[in-house]
């Protein structure tokens, strides 16, 4: 029989397998590191999975309103990431600080950063639902409580029989 510890170091690694399965049948990655961010510690009976603050947007999108501070590096280095491809913008004047494609990216990464700071995200505007890690965390709870229930049951069984 596998001890709580166990259990909860199995479970909880199941749910984060679970949720990097499912961004990427969602297509959400894009660098990799929310994935990455996904760490399981358990000590004692305690078991906590850890990720990025931005696994609550991955589900329901975001409302527009207020931003991260950089946000428009943010979503330069998305663009990057994800491989999108831009319409290099040419310069009006000669000497100029950024090349073409930099302007393009620049141009586009703000466009983007200012409709999500009015009007949130797609899958928000849209009210779509991405179930990233929902369904995950409720199953393996579901099934994690089942086998601790036997645990205890158990443990009360030999309790009872060092008792007699």
């Amino acid at each position: 029989m596998a001890t709580i510890e166990e259990t909860l170091q199995l479970h909880l690694e199941n749910v984060r397998q679970r949720v990097a399965q499912a961004m990427a049948d969602y297509g959400r990655n894009a660098s990799g590191r929310s994935v990455n961010s996904l760490t399981v510690s358990v000590s004692g009976n305690v078991g906590t999975l850890y990720g990025s603050k931005s696994f609550l947007a991955m589900e329901r999108g975001r409302a527009g309103g207020k931003v991260p501070k950089g946000f428009v590096g943010i979503i330069r280095q998305w663009i990057i990431d994800k491989g999108i491809s831009v319409a290099p913008i040419p310069a009006k004047r000669r000497n100029t600080k950024y090349t073409p494609h930099e302007r393009g990216l620049n141009s586009f990464a703000g466009a983007i950063a200012h409709k999500i700071m009015t009007d949130g995200t797609k899958l928000f505007r849209d009210k779509q639902f991405n179930d990233i890690f929902t369904t995950a965390v409720n199953e393996e709870l579901e099934l994690m409580s089942k086998e601790l229930m036997l645990y205890t049951a158990e443990s009360l069984a030999e309790i009872n029989n060092i008792l007699e």
